[in-house]
Formats: C-alpha cells, structure tokens, sequence
C-alpha cells in the first residue's frame, strides 16, 4: 500500500528580505556566508591548539572545519549559479543546504547531549541548555529561509525557462501564402 503525499504549498518569494530582488538578495546572502564560513575555518584553526588534549574534540572540531570549507566551495558555485541563472547550479545548492540543514540538527542534539553530560549537577545547566537551543533555533531559522529563498529562485527561473521555451515554438503570427494572393489581388 502506497502513501501519497500530501499536497503541500511552500511559500514563494519575489524579493529577498521584501526588499531587494531575488536574485541579488541570493547573492549578497552567499556573500554574507562566505565572511561567516571563513570566521569558522579560522575560529576552528584556533581552537585545535587551544584544547588539543581530548580526541572527541578535535573530531567534532575538523568535521566543523571540513563542514564550513565545503560550505564556503558551495557558496562560491551558488554565487556563479546566480550569476549565470544556471538552475541546475542552484538545485544542487539547494539540496547542499538540505544536508547542512540536517548536519545542523544532529551538531544541536550532539551539544545537548554533550552540556547534560559535562555539566550534570551544575546549576547552570539549564541555562546552558537554553542557550544551545536559541543559538540553534536562530541558525535554523536564517537556513530555512535560505531554503525557501532558493527554492523560490528555483522555481521562477524554471518559469522563466518554460515560457521562453513556448515563446520559442510557437510564432507570434502566421502568414498563408492565400492570403498574400489575396492581398495582391485587390492592389
């Protein structure tokens, strides 16, 4: 027995933030991420001397570093997929910023788990707990918008392409040569 999906409306966006075009708002927002993965990979750099003691660490450590260096190589394509309007560029950032998306929710119940661990029976537990989970609400918040803001650029530029296909096929107007007969003979 098959289970159909339920048919669902996602949100489309014409501007980025209302108030920059798409396109543009796509492109500055991946600039933005570039400074922010580059603070990481240098912030990570740092750390590994600082705590190099613990083997736990320093894995959790280079998986950040790797995570933002791939995400800062997919930045740099999604910026030329924008500039190119190249859609298929796009899908695959699109589908990059699903999988991050996912790698941001394991790294948040990780540091939960991590918090609970270390500092059970410390007062502060909780505030510590609750200061993970806004700090990762807000990081959710900002790549589901990216997600719709890119889905959104996906789907206008397939627009864009199917009427520029249907333009291309079919004439803006058609001439029979019956008529060029006919228009010749009342001059």
């Amino acid at each position: 027995m098959a289970v159909e999906a339920l048919p669902v409306e996602t949100p489309m966006f014409q501007k980025c933030c209302y108030c920059v075009p798409l396109r543009y708002g796509l492109i500055v927002w991946a600039i933005v991420k570039l400074l922010i993965d580059a603070l990481m990979i240098y912030a990570q750099s740092d750390v590994i001397y600082v705590r190099s003691d613990e083997y736990a660490f320093i894995i959790i450590v280079y998986t950040i570093a790797f995570m933002a260096s791939f995400d800062f190589i997919m930045n740099i394509v999604f910026i030329i997929g924008c500039c190119w309007q190249k859609q298929s560029i796009i899908k695959a950032y699109y589908a990059h910023t699903i999988f991050l998306l996912m790698l941001v929710g394991g790294f948040y119940v990780y540091s939960v788990i991590d918090v609970i661990i270390r500092v059970s029976g410390y007062k502060n537990l909780y505030i510590s707990v609750a200061l993970i989970s806004i700090i990762f609400l807000v990081i959710l918040f900002f790549h589901y918008h990216l997600l719709l803001l890119v889905r959104s650029q996906i789907v206008k530029l397939e627009n864009n392409f199917e009427n520029r296909t249907n333009d291309a096929l079919e004439p803006d107007c058609t001439l029979k040569m019956e008529d060029v007969e006919r228009q010749r003979r009342t001059e």
